[in-house]
């Protein structure tokens, strides 16, 4: 994948907020239109299960690593690290199944997804990528394998959502290119980040 090598293209989404450090992830952002489609499906879908909380339209993205709480200081090395992942690798296309899936399953779900399908061997050699040269600025790999998807409803408590997984698709699938890799900062707020 080709990231914008101009360091400036590498943006921090919202502003800055307190303690010297920020809570930020590297992640892939989707086209203005299809997050808007995805969005429209979710609110579908899901906006009528009580405790449910929408993803935002302009929150959709393809989460690569989250970081966490991360110092001031280590942002710069962590944007380079970026650069350097993104150097030698390719763009492509990413298609987007329209299926739900959830976190740790739709009988017990925490969150709701997207799946992702036919491009996750791209993804996923970005993220290996990543990983690597992360761990070379003492960023610690991950212990779960990775998964690609698209977050889109969280659940304040444990919900059934097998009858929203096994009746809903949004249709018909899309495709995106993946042409930028981003570096995000996430504000926690009382109703979520």
């Amino acid at each position: 994948m080709i990231c914008n090598n101009d360091k400036n293209q590498h943006k921090m989404d919202k502003k800055t907020g307190g303690n010297g450090g920020k809570r930020i992830f590297i992640g892939i952002s989707i086209p203005e239109g299809l997050r808007k489609r995805i969005y429209e499906f979710s609110l579908k879908t899901f906006g009528s299960i009580k405790n449910s909380r929408i993803i935002p339209h302009s929150n959709l993205h393809i989460t690569l690593k989250f970081l966490g709480y991360t110092p001031t200081e280590k942002i710069n090395g962590i944007k380079k690290a970026i650069l350097k992942a993104c150097e030698n690798a390719a763009a492509f296309t990413l298609e987007i199944t329209g299926a739900i899936g959830a976190f740790p399953d739709t009988r017990r779900a925490r969150l709701a997804y997207i799946e992702t399908g036919k491009g996750n061997d791209d993804i996923c050699s970005l993220y290996n990528c990543l990983e690597n040269v992360l761990s070379e600025i003492n960023i610690r790999k991950e212990k779960r394998a990775f998964f690609s998807h698209i977050t889109v409803v969280r659940f304040k408590n444990i919900t059934d959502i097998q009858e929203n997984a096994s009746v809903c698709r949004m249709e018909p699938p899309a495709v995106m290119e993946c042409i930028r890799v981003n570096l995000y900062e996430s504000i926690l707020r009382p109703g979520g980040a």
